[in-house]
């Protein structure tokens, strides 16, 4: 990760690549590579194992959310949203993934991917509103 943040470094110092390059690489990062990692460590034999695993992570994963959002309502409310927003959610998605694949294998991005689709899912809905105040957003899941 080091080497990719100091090659980042270079470019920017160099200007070799500009901030719309910058967005660009993120978006193609965010909505190409990603998606692929995770479609990727879903081809695996299935087990009971496995099975089991996912449905702990899944769980694991829907009950720190719950508690992350809660304990950050509970400290920033809706006059502080960014901090709010910020604190409820972490970067697992861009830089999660990558280190969980660098340090404990691809077989195990099978078991942050539970993490990272519920992420995605709850800075849609619970960030939403955070950011926007608009319970409308709330209406759209019960219905």
């Amino acid at each position: 990760m080091l080497c990719f943040l100091l090659v980042g470094y270079v470019l920017a110092k160099k200007k070799l690549i500009t901030m719309d390059g910058c967005k660009e690489l993120v978006n193609l990062l965010l909505l190409v590579v990603i998606p692929f990692v995770i479609l990727n460590s879903f081809l695996v034999e299935k087990t009971n194992e496995k099975t089991i695993g996912l449905l702990c992570a899944m769980l694991l994963s829907l009950i720190s959310f719950i508690l992350s959002m809660g304990f950050s309502y509970m400290f920033y409310g809706t006059k502080h949203r960014i901090e709010n927003f910020s604190a409820a959610f972490s970067n697992a998605g861009f830089i999660g993934i990558p280190l969980v694949q660098a340090t404990l294998g691809s077989e195990m991005v099978f078991y942050i991917a539970c993490y990272v689709a519920f992420l995605n899912i709850f800075q849609w809905i619970y960030g939403a509103y955070i950011m926007s105040g608009d319970k409308k957003i709330y209406q759209f899941i019960i219905f």
